[in-house]
C-alpha cells in the first residue's frame, strides 16, 4: 500500500510504500481447500498459538532448508498411521487442528518471504545498488495487531506485529506491460533499452550477490519510471520475498545448478523477446551474457550431463 509520511526529524516525507507480511492477505495455493482467510480459522490458530506443539513445529519449519519438502517428516509414524474417524476427521488431527496447523504454515511462510526480502536488500545496499536497480529501502516495521476477544486466550503483548517494510514509492509501469498493454508512456524505440536495462540488474546479482530469485514473474515484479537525470528510461526490480541464499559449504556447482532452474536472465530476456513478437511483433535483439551462456551449456544444453565434471573449482 501507498503510504504518506511527514516526519521531519527522520528526513521522511512524501508517499512511500508499505509491504506488509500478513497470512490474513496471503496470496493462497489452489490446492487448499479452505484458501480464504476466516475468522473461524483464526480462532483455531489463535488458540493454539503458544501452545507446546504449535511452538515446536514453527521452530521446525524455521530450522528447515526445505520446510515445505521436509514438514511432513515433524509428526511421528504413528500419528500418520491412526485411521480416519467416518466423518473424515482424525483423532490425532482433526479438522479444526489442520485449520490452525494451515494457518501456521501461512504465518511461516509470511516470515520466511520478510526476512527473504530484508535480506536482498540489505545485500543492494552492500553493492551500492538501492535506489538504483531497486528502491530505496527505509526501514522494517512492525505494525500492532491487538485482540480482545474473549475467547481467544492469546496474550496481545506477546504478539510482536505484523512485520513489514518500508520503501520508496516509485510510480511507473511493469516491463511486462510493454506486451500487455496497448498505451505506454514510452515509445517502441526505447522497448530494447527498458528491457535489456531490466536484464543487467539480474546479470549482476546473479554473478555478484549470491542470491536466486525463484520468482518467475520478474518483468512483472518490476517499476519502470522515468530517470530525469540520466534522461532515460529505468527499471526497478521489485519483490524479492522468493528468493534462496547461497548457503555456507554449498559447492560451487550445485550453486551454478540451482540458478540454472529457473534461470533469471531468461525469465527476462528470453520470455520478453517471445511475447514481444507474438503480441506486438516487435524484435528484440539480446546478447546472452557469458555467465548465463554457461548455465544453459552445463545445465540445459542437448548435451549436458549435469554432472559435476573432475577437478571442477568448488
Amino acid at each position: 500500500m501507498v503510504v504518506q509520511i511527514f516526519e521531519p526529524s527522520l528526513d521522511l516525507g512524501g508517499a512511500f510504500v508499505l509491504k506488509l507480511y500478513d497470512r490474513r492477505y496471503y496470496q493462497r495455493e489452489q490446492n487448499y481447500q479452505e484458501r480464504e482467510w476466516s475468522i473461524s480459522r483464526d480462532m483455531e490458530f489463535e488458540k493454539r498459538r503458544w501452545s507446546k506443539e504449535f511452538v515446536n513445529f514453527f521452530q521446525y519449519m524455521m530450522a528447515s532448508k526445505n520446510p515445505f519438502e521436509d514438514g511432513e517428516g515433524f509428526w511421528s509414524d504413528s500419528d500418520e498411521d491412526e485411521d480416519d474417524n467416518d466423518d473424515g476427521t482424525n483423532e490425532v488431527f482433526d479438522k479444526a487442528e489442520a485449520s490452525a496447523y494451515g494457518e501456521l504454515i501461512f504465518e511461516f511462510d509470511c516470515l520466511r518471504r520478510y526476512r527473504a526480502e530484508l535480506e536482498v536488500y540489505r545485500r543492494m545496499r552492500e553493492h551500492g545498488l538501492d535506489g538504483k536497480d531497486v528502491p530505496r529501502f527505509i526501514g522494517s516495521v512492525r505494525v500492532p495487531r491487538v485482540y480482545s476477544s474473549k475467547c481467544c486466550q492469546t496474550e496481545s503483548s506477546k504478539i510482536k506485529g505484523i512485520p513489514g517494510i518500508l520503501m520508496q514509492y516509485v510510480p511507473g509501469f511493469a516491463v511486462m506491460d510493454l506486451y500487455d498493454k496497448q498505451s505506454l508512456p514510452a515509445s517502441r524505440e526505447d522497448w530494447k533499452s527498458i528491457i535489456d536495462d531490466c536484464a543487467k540488474a539480474v546479470q549482476y546479482w546473479m554473478q555478484n550477490m549470491e542470491f536466486h530469485n525463484q520468482d518467475n514473474n520478474m518483468t512483472r515484479n518490476s517499476v519502470v519510471h522515468w530517470d530525469p537525470i540520466g534522461q532515460r528510461w529505468k527499471c526497478k526490480h521489485i519483490d524479492f520475498g522468493n528468493c534462496k541464499f547461497k548457503q555456507e559449504g554449498m559447492r560451487r556447482w550445485e550453486w551454478r545448478r540451482m540458478q540454472s532452474c529457473p534461470y533469471e536472465e531468461g525469465a527476462v530476456i528470453h520470455f520478453m523477446a517471445h511475447m514481444l513478437k507474438e503480441k506486438k511483433g516487435f524484435e528484440y535483439t539480446y546478447v546472452e551474457s557469458q555467465y548465463g551462456a554457461q548455465l544453459i551449456r552445463d545445465f540445459q544444453g542437448a548435451f549436458s550431463t549435469g554432472k559435476e565434471p573432475d577437478g571442477y573449482e568448488s
